[in-house]
């Protein structure tokens, strides 16, 4: 019922899929191409087509090409899934973000936290733990995976994003200390920076872009799911359904959570396009 519904949605908008499916071999017709042994098997038991399916071997299961992406295009994920014992699970599906050089796009490049533009009032040193910097009242406080990232946009725009210029430790703390305040990292900085350094919190959150999240999963039988994923996220990680900035690239990853295994068969990433609409002649 999901799945037509959201075909119905498609086709209402005037959209349909392209037919091509991106990912190589994705109904493990051609065995263990594209795919890690330690994560995945083959499976000839009950497969939802052809002659094979996948069995869920690791928690984290990804596909080791990259698919080529036009986020300003629109793309279906599809999967059909049936459980392999009796626990419940949380069934992630998701895109591993890569950028135009092939490398993870992670989270705390594209994550900023709104406001906290501001800037170094001393020299910052790679071996320092404590930085030194103008304003940070509206910094979070409390440990939240949040990191300094260095040489950000200050004007707001976000032109820095995605932001690779991070400290290699969390922030543990924010205090204010005189006319300035202290952020004090659980591990040195990394690298030095000047004073008068434009800096701002960015926080790790989704590892990955996860357009399809489905709680409670437990079915011995074929069960579909389906989401588009398409725009781009100009700063942050959600929704799941939209490309992180700076995507160029993506793997498939696949996450049973709470330990239960999963079988796959006939995971598709589709190109969807405007459905082509003939003019009646003299009508513009």
């Amino acid at each position: 019922m999901r799945t037509l519904v959201m075909l119905v949605a498609l086709a209402a908008a005037g959209i349909c899929a392209q037919g091509q499916n991106l990912i190589v071999n994705g109904d493990a017709e051609n065995g263990m191409e594209n795919w890690n042994d330690n994560q995945v098997a083959v499976c000839a038991e009950k497969p939802h087509d052809g002659k094979n399916c996948f069995k869920s071997v690791a928690g984290n299961i990804q596909t080791k090409e990259l698919i080529p992406v036009d986020p300003s295009k629109a793309y279906k994920l599809s999967g059909w899934f049936r459980s392999g014992d009796n626990k419940k699970i949380k069934l992630l599906v998701g895109l591993v973000p890569h950028n135009e050089s092939k490398k993870w796009l992670q989270s705390q490049f594209v994550n900023p936290v709104a406001g906290t533009e501001t800037e170094l009032v001393q020299n910052c040193k790679e071996t320092d733990t404590v930085i030194k910097v103008k304003e940070a009242g509206k910094w979070k406080k409390e440990p939240t995976n949040s990191l300094i990232a260095f040489n950000v946009d200050a004007t707001g725009g976000y032109k820095d994003i995605p932001n690779t210029e991070l400290s290699t430790g969390n922030v543990i703390k924010v205090e204010q200390k005189g006319g300035s305040w202290e952020l004090t990292l659980e591990k040195p900085c990394g690298k030095p920076y000047p004073a008068g350094t434009k800096v701002r919190q960015h926080q790790r959150s989704a590892t990955y872009i996860y357009p399809l999240t489905v709680n409670d999963f437990n079915s011995t039988e074929w069960q579909e799911v389906s989401a588009v994923v398409k725009d781009v996220a100009q700063t942050g990680c959600y929704p799941g359904t939209k490309f992180w900035n700076s995507t160029k690239y993506v793997k498939i990853v696949i996450l049973p959570i709470n330990g239960g295994i999963i079988y796959f068969d006939d995971l598709k990433l589709e190109e969807l396009k405007a459905e082509v609409k003939n003019t009646p002649e003299g009508e513009k």
